[in-house]
């Protein structure tokens, strides 16, 4: 079952607040650029700001799944604080204070479970479906459970939604299929595939995959 979320009601085109994405090399990245920041008098409090600007509108778009993939939280902590602590390394900020980061990069999810995944991406136009072929993974050399639950999560980056679906438990073969809503386009969608435990209080970290067109 796919559910997803629209986090924030504006009006958005290609920006959440004033995150933007763009594609280079092939790859999607994330910009975030600090307008003003009250009483910031040196260049590290400016990069600190653009860090967890760009940071904070991501956990916003991501929340249902940081929900489910960040199990784990100190003691008065978020999912969102998390997040934002599992990915703030993976940002870079340039002299004009703007920060990236390289969405292949992203961790939508944390924990010491293993992040090993036998799933296959594909997209069929006709229908609109996106398709995920999960292989059954030996627990053996992984040192896991094959009742861990893996979940894949997808960011859209024009409408700037995101969704988590529900697959089937590492020690199971099949195909889950979910149709894209209309208004997503899948050269937009980025998919993290991770696992929790069957309880749901561990995870592993996320792994961003390929989408093929079939």
């Amino acid at each position: 079952m796919a559910e997803y979320q629209a986090p924030m009601a504006e009006k958005l085109r290609k920006s959440v607040g004033n995150v933007t994405y763009y594609i280079m090399h092939g790859k999607t990245f994330a910009r975030a650029k600090v307008a003003h920041v009250k009483n910031a008098k040196t260049p590290k409090q400016l990069r600190h700001r653009a860090t967890f600007t760009m940071l904070v509108q991501l956990a916003r778009v991501l929340i249902e799944t940081t929900r489910t993939g960040f199990p784990e939280k100190a003691k008065g902590r978020s999912s969102s604080n998390e997040f934002m602590r599992a990915n703030k390394n993976f940002v870079e900020v340039d002299e004009n204070y703007e920060a990236t980061i390289d969405l292949e990069k992203l961790q939508v999810s944390g924990g010491k479970l293993p992040c090993f995944f036998e799933v296959t991406v594909t997209y069929n136009a006709d229908g609109r479906m996106l398709t995920f072929q999960q292989e059954t993974q030996s627990n053996s050399l992984l040192n896991s459970d094959p009742k861990d639950l893996l979940y894949a999560s997808i960011l859209e980056t024009k409408t700037n939604l995101s969704g988590i679906v529900s697959l089937r438990a590492r020690g199971e073969s099949g195909v889950t299929s979910i149709e894209l809503p209309e208004i997503w386009t899948v050269e937009n969608c980025n998919v993290y595939l991770f696992a929790t435990s069957e309880n749901g209080y561990l995870a592993s970290p996320s792994q961003h995959v390929k989408i093929t067109t079939a």
